[in-house]
């Protein structure tokens, strides 16, 4: 019977295993110059060693996935987390520079109306002045026209 299932018979081993027992004694022997057989005991322990191996490798394996599924879960709820604090970040960031935009387009706003009136009252008191330089235009023609009949009239009367 195998040593891995007391249910299932004793199998050949393949021959890939035959051969590395064949390998084994003949290391043994030329190390140790002692010759072993196929069913020396030794190669019970070594099959029991090699069985005891493959459970722990497939405990450790399936620990190791286990850890590896944990983390990669970790992981993904740590980058969902960072995506949303991000985000967040980005949104506030961008509300801060509408705010400051739209400070500074008023203040802009405020500063071009200001000097809009500045120059419309500089234009309106140049066209007072225009227009009272007129006036005084006129005036001084009216009195031209008036000075130049009476004049006239003078010349007139004592001619």
């Amino acid at each position: 019977m195998s040593l891995t299932n007391s249910k299932q018979p004793f199998e050949v081993p393949p021959a890939e295993q035959r051969l590395e027992i064949e390998r084994l004694i003949g290391e043994v022997a030329k190390r140790h110059g002692v010759l072993i057989g196929r069913d020396d005991p030794v190669f019970m322990t070594i099959t029991l060693n090699e069985i005891v191996l493959k459970r722990a490798l497939q405990e450790m394996r399936t620990a190791v996935t286990a850890v590896q599924d944990e983390m990669a879960a970790g992981m993904a709820q740590h980058t969902a987390a960072a995506k949303t604090i991000g985000e967040n970040i980005i949104t506030a960031a961008a509300a801060h520079v509408e705010t400051q935009l739209r400070s500074a387009a008023a203040d802009a706003a405020q500063e071009i109306n200001a000097a809009l009136a500045a120059r419309l009252a500089e234009a309106r008191s140049s066209a007072d002045r225009a227009a009272a330089a007129t006036q005084i235009a006129q005036w001084a023609a009216g009195f031209a026209v008036a000075a130049a009949v009476a004049t006239i009239l003078v010349v007139f009367a004592t001619s």
